[in-house]
């Protein structure tokens, strides 16, 4: 009940925000902040300079490292399908092996956890957003793909970023 009672006051928080902001200011004075009833996205085309800066320097240095990741995500994707594929046979044909389960529980600031472990997990996402996304810029620069924008965005609860490519140049890619 409290974890309800928890998202319907973050709703409710977020809804509030939007209205007011939405009041005070106009959307070109906004720039490039993007406000939503539930969420937000900041745009900025300043790490493009920085992907081409980059790439420019060693461009073999990333055709090798981008190989590398495709060739680790396909290994890991193995591993992950074989993983689940035991763990589900494990848990069809054999429970009694499994044991007690813990349930997925959503990760809730403040309600399922502590307030004191928030700089923690924003440092692991800031990580975590940084280097993937930072990746999707560098080895779309590479190809000769133009990046519209890069970014991130809290939608409700979760974060995220993004590298927006021009589609048209994105598709005519080989």
């Amino acid at each position: 009940m409290v974890i309800y009672l928890s998202l319907l006051v973050l709703a409710a928080g977020w809804l509030l925000i939007y209205l007011i902001l939405r009041g005070f200011f106009s959307r070109e004075s906004l720039g490039n902040l993007k406000l939503y009833p539930l969420a937000f996205v900041l745009r900025s085309k300043k790490a493009i300079e920085f992907f081409d800066k980059v790439v420019d320097k060693s461009p073999l240095l990333w055709t090798v490292l981008s190989n590398i990741g495709v060739a680790i995500g396909f290994g890991l994707t193995a591993f992950s399908i074989y993983f689940l594929a035991k763990n589900l046979g494990t848990y069809l044909f054999a429970p009694q092996q499994v044991g007690p389960q813990n349930i997925v529980v959503p990760l809730i600031i403040g309600v399922t956890i502590k307030l004191e472990h928030l700089p923690y997990i924003l440092l692991a996402l800031g990580i975590v957003l940084i280097t993937h996304e930072g990746m999707h810029g560098l080895v779309a620069r590479l190809e000769k793909i133009r990046l519209k924008s890069t970014g991130f965005f809290l939608a409700f609860i979760f974060p995220g970023g993004f590298v927006e490519p021009d589609e048209e140049e994105f598709n005519k890619a080989p």
